[in-house]
């Protein structure tokens, strides 16, 4: 699973005497690639979804996990956000993961 890691992630990790990479501010281009193409899973309830039962179409796994926030996000809309993951995202996922076959094991 290496390669499903951030640059410099198993170094930081493992030797902790090794610094971390440094951290930029994202641009508005990077964040818009990103959330199409990359790691983001931002967007309407529909296209989390999508974006989800992809990934995990894609690397045959049975489990998913989330962060719902990255930065300074107010209290209620945090909460807004966890509600549409688990009464909307997560239903319509189901729904799209349905008709495939459970994933087997690599190994």
């Amino acid at each position: 699973m290496r390669g499903l890691r951030p640059h410099g992630y198993e170094n930081h990790c493992q030797y902790p005497d090794i610094p971390a990479p440094p951290t930029r501010p994202i641009t508005r281009a990077r964040f818009e690639s990103e959330a199409d193409e990359g790691s983001l899973y931002v967007g309407s309830p529909d296209t989390v979804a999508a974006k989800i039962a992809g990934t995990v179409r894609t690397l045959g796994v049975d489990r998913f996990e989330l962060k719902y926030s990255s930065g300074t996000l107010p209290h209620e809309k945090l909460m807004t956000t966890i509600r549409l993951y688990g009464e909307e995202v997560v239903p319509r996922v189901r729904a799209l993961l349905s008709d495939t076959p459970a994933a087997t094991p690599a190994g």
